[in-house]
């Protein structure tokens, strides 16, 4: 019966592991597009915000039934929160992030005619190409010159970096915002009595 039990417990596990194995693939199939970067950096900010106000929301539920999961709660709410960032990663990081995309390639694509628009008017119009233009290929070159002569892999290693760094940060700030808020409230309320976080 125990080795039934062992064998069915780890069937459970490896499934698990398979599946979160297959959702982080299925994220790291989309480093194709071109705008994966900007995509990832903004998808990863849109889910902690929303694990923010999710494990906010689940506190502010539980409170008026002042019991022990009401206590347990508040006081282990950055794990709460924790926790909604990978549920949300899990179940939804890909489609998050897919959505970032498809916004980037639509402005990118307003961005271009908009652009090709302006130039066919003015060289129509001058006879030449826009000064503004060709001073704002240059500045972008300028910027993007020492990346661009940058190996590939070194180059996707320190962005990637760069966007993580940011976003655990930005994980470690809304995770203290929430510690402090809790603490916030309960000292309110142990004051003046009554008052509850969204209330």
């Amino acid at each position: 019966m125990t080795n039934s039990k062992n064998s069915s417990h780890q069937k459970i596990k490896v499934k698990k592991m398979n599946y979160i194995r297959k959702r982080i693939n299925l994220i790291r199939e989309l480093n194709k597009d071109r705008n994966f970067a900007p995509a990832v950096l903004l998808g990863g900010k849109a889910i902690i915000i929303l694990s923010f106000f999710m494990a906010m929301q689940t506190i502010t539920l539980v409170q008026p039934l002042e019991n022990s999961v009401d206590k347990i709660l508040a006081k282990n709410s950055f794990l709460l929160f924790s926790a909604y960032v990978g549920i949300f990663v899990l179940l939804a990081g890909k489609e998050i992030i897919q959505l970032h995309l498809i916004a980037f390639s639509r402005l990118d694509s307003i961005i271009r005619k908009a652009i090709d628009a302006y130039s066919i008017k003015y060289w129509r119009k001058n006879k030449k190409d826009s000064k503004f233009l060709s001073k704002f290929a240059s500045l972008q070159y300028k910027l993007f010159k020492p990346m661009a002569k940058m190996n590939p892999k070194k180059r996707n290693a320190m962005l990637f970096g760069i966007i993580m760094t940011y976003l655990i940060i930005d994980y470690m700030r809304f995770g203290l915002l929430q510690i402090l808020g809790i603490h916030l409230n309960e000292l309110l309320t142990s004051t003046y009595g009554g008052i509850k976080i969204g209330s």
